[in-house]
């Protein structure tokens, strides 16, 4: 009998906990997690966007990554097995958003990368370990299997690029 009640009652909280992640509650939207100053992904393609090309660089630098830097952007929140359960029409939707923000990122990074090239040229090999650094960030927080398989292969695409293009000794 008590076997029987503490089997219902771990059934009971693990369905709340999960109510509760579907649901967002905890989420990075609430006041205590998501600072007023937090950057993300979200202002960096902002500034791409806009055709600010070398100021979306230097946000991509200043991303938090051990917070929740996609936060916002269902493109970039979504996993397969999410993305598979959705309608046909928005899957379709979502898959052209994800097309559209992979081949963003991809120029964002080579840019980053070439920025990266001119400032150790320059001399400024600080400045270029950090945009390569970013780049690298970047391509490991898109490839950790939490994201759409087109997202994640960018992501390891980004990291080859920005480990290829750096220097031996500084790994």
């Amino acid at each position: 009998m008590k076997a029987r009640f503490a089997v219902g009652l771990l059934c009971a909280i693990c369905l709340v906990v999960y109510i509760c992640r579907v649901a967002g509650c905890g989420s990075s939207n609430s006041p205590t997690t998501a600072g007023v100053n937090a950057i993300g992904y979200d202002d960096v393609m902002a500034q791409w966007n806009a055709g600010s090309k070398d100021e979306a660089v230097d946000t991509l630098t200043k991303i938090d990554w051990s917070g929740e830097p996609f936060a916002g952007n269902q493109a970039l929140t979504i996993s397969e097995t999410q993305f598979a359960m959705k309608w046909q029409k928005s899957r379709n939707a979502l898959m052209n958003e994800t097309i559209d923000l992979v081949n963003k990122t991809k120029e964002l990074a080579r840019h980053a990368m070439a920025l990266a090239q001119q400032a150790e040229a320059e001399g400024d090999n600080e400045l270029a370990e950090r945009r390569r650094q970013a780049v690298d960030a970047l391509g490991n927080e898109l490839a950790n299997g939490n994201h759409l398989l087109v997202l994640q292969q960018t992501g390891a695409a980004l990291q080859s690029m920005a480990q290829e293009q750096t220097p031996s000794g500084s790994e």
